[in-house]
């Protein structure tokens, strides 16, 4: 049997390749392979692809289980490409049956903290038939093979999400999730599988995961902007997981390939290591490499958007123009008007016409209040939703033909239409609307929202309804990366009702993410730390927003909310007295001390994951020689203790706020931090060794 190691600094691949020409993927992750060559009953369950076409399912007694396909079962080795690319080393394994040719994709994304593996697959067809599944990453070997103890060892950190909730990680082992050792011969059908249909791509979960023996930690993530699949498994004791995007089963996708026709599944992305906070760092680096550069946001800039607790749908003239003057006085570098601009009074059911907006402003037009932020020196932007229109829209049945439908009915939820962007004619359309509003009111930044689902998807020539979202989605990708080509000044931010198409495919083609519609800034906190090991620090939008009614402990606390990602200022500014304001633009002098340090530093969490209403919260972003470590004191004990293991700490201050009564004290790997107040945050910088 053939051997075929592939080593790329930490990360090895090792296959074999059968006298027949049956290919196992034996090991993929950090360390040496020690094990034996797979047995010829072994080689089916370790191929590093699984496929399935409408004609040709799964084998095995599987259940719902996606392995042993006889499709997969049907390829033979036919060679292995090793080169170099911009981004890595990138190793193409080439299989072949009488149907396709298939190419498992391996890139290797070498980063400052380490290596990240990019995966994805290629199916061409060699005769017409139609694709219901196909892994875009698989290995059956994450852990040796293990007894039935080890289900209770292995843990599994799935990454629930929803509205004013996302990011919220939660550990457990294989057992407790159901997955177990009942089987005396090693045989089990659950698995553990979450996935998402929709155009919302992580309104439940974020597509990610996390698995860990306790001394071995594998970080994962599916790039896809739709829908998408991850399962984990266990074969003959062997642990599996299976990353995709859509499948038939999960997502009613099925794509029909003619001849000649090539099928790729959207990327995953893995990274192993011995603990969390370094598989996290070597994740960043890679989100970092691959987000697209916006000319208008390398500075960083700050700014402010009224919609959180003060304008919400409804700004008017006065709002604006003393929201303008407070910002001036505090140093916001963009002004952003969000959703409202547009319409007099509820907009909901009659969104979508960008070209003839009624104005709700008084005394002066949206136009001359534009002029009026690029006179006191800001950049501006403002809020559009442009992938779906209301129902009740004055010019719907103009866009009649580019909607989805389904089965030639309108897809329609919650009072809303939905452009299908895998139509050429729907991208010239968009690009005329936004062309024309930048054009007409001189702004350099867009809101660009999105507040409603599509659900399963839409009619598609190729494929079921599941096809038709992919098709729209990959229209979608390509419309963005074009609008941004054409408009590299133009600063464009993503957000879905907060978090709700958090996935890095859409996150990568933004300037910046919006995380969440949280309103309560003392729940902000959960959110912020989780998301942080999900995140770019740089280009994750956290709201701040402080009100006349707070107290200095309530404005400070929502100041150190965002004080590590990107600052997105809102609430009563225009409201707030002299002290109050002097917190706040003390807290934006901060944030404008801190951009260089962001672009390079990586996640640091202390305690891991946060659950809503612990008591006690730290995240911070560490550097080259020092941490800055914001902890929170959210009830119980006013001593709070934070451990720093591995740091090497030399030295911690409090950083922010200033004149802070917080105090934080170094024992060994051990900072203890003294509160003053039931609820209070403060951010501490803490030097290291070298």
């Amino acid at each position: 049997m053939k051997k075929i190691i592939i080593k790329e600094k930490e990360i090895e691949l090792v296959f074999f390749v059968s006298s027949e020409g049956k290919t196992a993927l034996v090991h993929c992750g950090s360390g040496g392979f020690t094990g034996d060559e797979p047995g010829e009953s072994e080689m089916a369950l370790l191929s590093p692809v699984e496929i399935a076409s409408a004609d040709s399912g799964f084998g095995s007694h599987h259940g719902a289980k996606k392995l042993c396909g006889a499709f997969s079962r049907a390829l033979v080795y036919k060679g292995l490409e090793d080169g170099q690319t911009d981004e890595g080393r990138l190793v193409r394994l080439l299989l072949e049956s009488e149907r396709a040719k298939v190419a498992c994709c391996y890139l290797f994304v070498c980063g400052r903290h380490g290596v990240v593996l990019r995966t994805w697959s290629e199916v061409t067809a060699k005769q017409p038939f139609a694709l219901e599944y196909v892994s875009a990453f698989r290995f059956a070997g994450l852990f040796p093979p293990f007894k039935e103890e080890a289900y209770d060892r292995i843990k599994a950190y799935i990454p629930h999400n929803t509205w004013h909730g996302e990011g919220q990680w939660r550990c457990s082992s294989l057992s407790e999730l159901g997955l177990n050792g009942c089987h005396s011969g090693g045989v089990n059908l659950k698995r553990i599988v979450y996935s998402n249909t929709g155009s919302w791509s992580s309104k439940e979960y974020l597509p990610a995961g996390i698995l860990s023996s306790g001394e071995k930690y594998i970080l994962w993530q599916i790039e896809s902007n739709a829908s998408w699949t991850a399962e984990i498994g266990q074969t003959n004791m062997r642990p599996y997981l299976a990353l995709s995007g859509p499948s038939f089963l999960e997502n009613m996708w099925q794509k029909k390939l003619a001849a000649g026709e090539t099928f790729t599944t959207p990327y995953a992305a893995l990274t192993f290591g011995g603990e969390l906070n370094s598989c996290i760092a070597a994740l960043t680096d890679y989100r970092r490499r691959f987000a697209a550069a916006y000319i208008g946001d390398r500075d960083l800039p700050s700014q402010y958007n009224g919609y959180m607790h003060a304008n919400w749908d409804f700004p008017t003239t006065k709002s604006l123009l003393a929201q303008l003057e407070a910002c001036k006085k505090i140093g916001i570098e963009t002004f952003v008007v969000d959703a409202g601009w547009f319409s007099r009074g509820c907009f909901w059911s009659k969104l979508g016409d960008w070209l003839h907006p009624e104005e709700p402003f008084e005394g002066k037009s949206f136009k001359e209040l534009i002029d009026v932020c690029h006179e006191k020196g800001m950049k501006a932007g403002l809020w559009m939703e442009l992938e779906d229109i209301g129902v009740e829209c004055p010019i719907a049945a103009e866009a009649e033909a580019l909607l989805m439908r389904r089965d030639g009915i309108k897809v329609c939820d919650n009072d809303r239409y939905f452009f299908d962007f895998s139509l050429k004619e729907t991208q010239e359309y968009m690009d005329n609307i936004v062309d024309s509003v930048v054009s007409k009111y001189g702004v350099e930044y867009i809101k660009l929202d999105y507040n409603c689902d599509c659900g399963i998807g839409c009619d598609s020539p190729n494929g079921t309804f599941g096809e038709g979202l992919a098709a729209h989605a990959r229209g979608f990708s390509g419309w963005l990366a074009r609008w941004h080509a054409r408009r590299p000044e133009l600063v464009i931010e993503g957000c879905a009702s907060g978090g709700m198409r958090l996935d890095h495919c859409s996150l990568s083609a933004f300037a910046l993410g919006n995380t969440s519609d949280q309103i309560c800034y003392d729940r902000t906190p959960y959110i912020a730390c989780n998301l942080a090991a999900y995140l770019v620090p740089e280009r994750m939008g956290v709201w701040a927003y402080p009100l006349a009614s707070q107290s200095e402990n309530e404005i400070n606390m929502n100041l150190v909310n965002a004080m590590l990602f990107r600052l997105q200022l809102s609430g009563e500014i225009h409201k707030l007295d002299e002290r109050r304001l002097a917190l706040v633009k003390a807290g934006v002098e901060y944030y404008n001390s801190l951009k260089e340090f962001k672009r390079t530093a990586v996640p640091y969490l202390p305690m891991g994951f946060s659950t809503f209403f612990d008591t006690t919260v730290a995240f911070g972003l560490r550097g080259e020689d020092r941490v800055l470590l914001a902890v929170y004191n959210l009830g119980g004990d006013m001593r709070k203790r934070i451990p720093l293991t591995g740091l090497r700490p030399l030295c911690v201050k409090t950083a922010f706020p200033l004149g802070s009564d917080c105090r934080g004290l170094l024992e060994g790997e051990l900072l203890t931090v003294e509160f003053r107040a039931r609820k209070e945050a403060a951010i501490f910088e803490i030097e290291m060794k070298n």
